[in-house]
């Protein structure tokens, strides 16, 4: 006999946020988006340089605490997808 159940899965914080922030937030999470760290190791950055606005190495982890942006973040703040979290990945959205 079989029993039927409900899928454990759930979405994470910040499911119903637009998308391009939503995307934002999730590739800030797990560390891999468009920074100029990635594109450059991926051969997809002309530039020489791999530095910010700001004049620091741009990297997934500097993007959560980078000078330019208005909003700070912690990767603890990124899961529960907090005002910080979802202030940070919307300033980024249209770079990562």
């Amino acid at each position: 006999m079989h029993m039927k159940s409900e899928p454990a899965e759930l979405l994470p914080a910040g499911y119903e946020l637009d998308w391009p922030t939503w995307r934002s937030l999730n590739r800030l999470r797990v560390g891999v988006g468009r920074s100029k760290n990635n594109l450059k190791k991926w051969g997809m950055l002309q530039d020489i340089s791999t530095k910010c606005e700001c004049g620091m190495e741009q990297n997934m982890e500097h993007l959560l605490n980078c000078q330019s942006c208005p909003f700070s973040c912690t990767k603890e703040d990124l899961l529960y997808a907090n005002p910080n979290a979802i202030g940070v990945a919307r300033f980024w959205s249209r770079v990562i």
